[in-house]
């Protein structure tokens, strides 16, 4: 008999040990890197979330749920959206956002869950309006042209859209955009016309040069036979004569005069 009560005794005692020691256990919790800990209190929101570190709860009263709060990516490929002149724009974006640390239970009281509850509820439905309200302030070729403001006046407007859900964005970006098949034909077939229309814009600037350059030397042969003509008609004409037959003249002396022949050229006496 006095075995079977110590035995019960030690039954008993494991048993209430256990209970002691999931009590304990139970008493401390550990907030990791880039969470917050929202503090349950019989079920009750308790004003303060805990940081990271180790902390001391209340044994069976108190548990704690544990908020995301790093940077989350959302990533959507296919928005689509109408431009100023009734185009289709498909947009590609990237946007990094995270919940506030310092209001993780409001978050927790609104939404009853962490950061994938606010990107599906507020944060992907807000990007989407943006893009939509940012895309109809401009025609299709605007969009090309005016590309870096299009994405800053993106990122401020679903900015100040879930501010007010404690969702912080740090970064938005539009990856790509693409149009329907006539218009990106359209957009082909106009920077081909351009680049001829350049093309032959060069073209005659170079013909314009080359007559110019005719021009000129025109101009400069005609100065030159003035020049000449002043001065055979100063000199009477000799000279001319004698320039002449110096620029016929092959170099080479006639290897016999016939009598009464006039010598080749140039009165040497001058």
């Amino acid at each position: 008999m006095p075995s079977f009560k110590a035995a019960v005794r030690g039954i008993v005692g494991t048993f209430f040990g256990i209970i002691a020691l999931i009590i304990i256990l139970g008493s401390f919790t550990v907030v990791n890197a880039g969470e917050r800990g929202v503090v349950l209190t019989w079920g009750a929101l308790s004003d303060k979330a805990y940081d990271e570190g180790l902390h001391f709860l209340l044994p069976i009263a108190q548990q704690v749920v544990k908020i995301d709060v790093t940077t989350q990516k959302l990533e959507t490929t296919n928005s689509q959206a109408y431009s100023k002149d009734l185009q289709v724009v498909t947009v590609h974006s990237v946007l990094n956002w995270n919940i506030d640390p310092a209001a993780v239970n409001d978050v927790y009281r609104s939404m009853r869950g962490g950061a994938d509850e606010l990107d599906s509820r507020i944060v992907r439905p807000n990007l989407e309006v943006a893009i939509k309200q940012v895309v109809a302030r401009y025609t299709a070729e605007e969009l090309l042209v005016n590309r870096q403001k299009v994405q800053d006046e993106i990122s401020e407007a679903v900015k100040s859209s879930v501010a007010s859900n404690h969702a912080l964005v740090t970064h938005y970006a539009m990856v790509d955009e693409s149009f329907s098949d006539a218009f990106e034909l359209a957009i082909e077939r106009k920077q081909i016309a351009e680049q001829d229309a350049l093309t032959a814009k060069n073209k005659l600037e170079q013909v314009k040069f080359e007559a110019e350059q005719r021009v000129a030397e025109a101009e400069a042969e005609a100065r030159a036979i003035q020049i000449q003509a002043q001065a055979i008609t100063q000199q009477g004409g000799q000279n001319y004569v004698q320039l002449k037959a110096v620029e016929k003249w092959n170099g080479v002396m006639p290897t016999y005069i016939t009598s009464g022949s006039p010598l080749p050229f140039v009165n040497l006496t001058r």
